[in-house]
């Protein structure tokens, strides 16, 4: 995967959601069939992004470079 696929996928993903994913948008992104699943998954550590807690924020959110990168890996292997 080269540098500029993987800037094309970060920008896409800023552009559609911003720099950060919630747990929804992590569940559209990564194909989960629910945001149930996403939570699931994030308790059993199988999810294939750290998660955030931030301040005067509810719930829990992802970075698109995290994201982006955690794409980028399963593509290449």
């Amino acid at each position: 995967m080269t540098r500029i696929e993987v800037d094309e996928r970060l920008c896409a993903l800023r552009s559609k959601y911003g720099e950060l994913l919630s747990l929804e948008d992590i569940a559209e992104v990564f194909k989960y069939p629910s945001i149930e699943a996403v939570r699931k998954a994030k308790s059993r550590g199988t999810l294939p992004v750290k998660v955030y807690r931030f301040p005067n924020k509810n719930g829990f959110y992802a970075r698109a470079n995290d994201v982006a990168l955690s794409i980028n890996s399963m593509l290449e292997s």
